[in-house]
């Protein structure tokens, strides 16, 4: 298992596994996830070329098994919030056929050092409510829930 640096030569594993938390996403929660689409490709491609963006993934017998975006974001504008650095966690995927393998670990582990690195004083994240494999491993993790995100549909 490695991880690195994600490059444009990973670009489709890595629309593969988007896929994968893309059909996921949209089947618990359609009002706010859209089904994937060929428009992933872009997407992915975009933040690949972002030089603010961590963008790690974890190679497998020279397969992309998983990924973790974060981005390093300061509190500039907001006085009654810290101003400190974070490091805010957009995406992170292990694909279905890999998973309690410590890949996701291995990942968030690798943000954290980059964080660090970086001067984050925090990491934060957003979990949906339905994904309770995702809760139980974050809290296993010692991530704790901070705030929620509470919505309701109109009309």
């Amino acid at each position: 298992m490695v991880i690195r640096k994600a490059t444009p030569a990973d670009l489709d594993g890595l629309v593969t596994l988007n896929h994968q938390i893309g059909e996921y996403h949209h089947l618990h929660a359609p009002n706010v996830f859209a089904p994937p689409s060929p428009e992933a490709a872009e997407f992915i491609d975009k933040a690949l070329q972002d030089t603010n963006r961590i963008f790690l993934v974890c190679e497998l017998d020279n397969h992309i098994v998983g990924f973790l975006t974060a981005v390093i974001e300061h509190n500039r504008t907001i006085p009654f919030l810290v101003a400190g650095p974070i490091c805010r966690v957009s995406t992170l995927i292990v694909d279905e056929r890999c998973r309690s393998q410590g890949i996701g670990k291995q990942l968030m582990s690798e943000c954290e050092q980059l964080a660090i690195s970086q001067g984050a004083l925090e990491i934060r994240l957003e979990v949906m409510e339905f994904n309770q494999g995702a809760q139980s491993f974050y809290q296993a993790l010692g991530f704790q829930t901070q705030s929620r995100i509470m919505s309701r549909l109109l009309g």
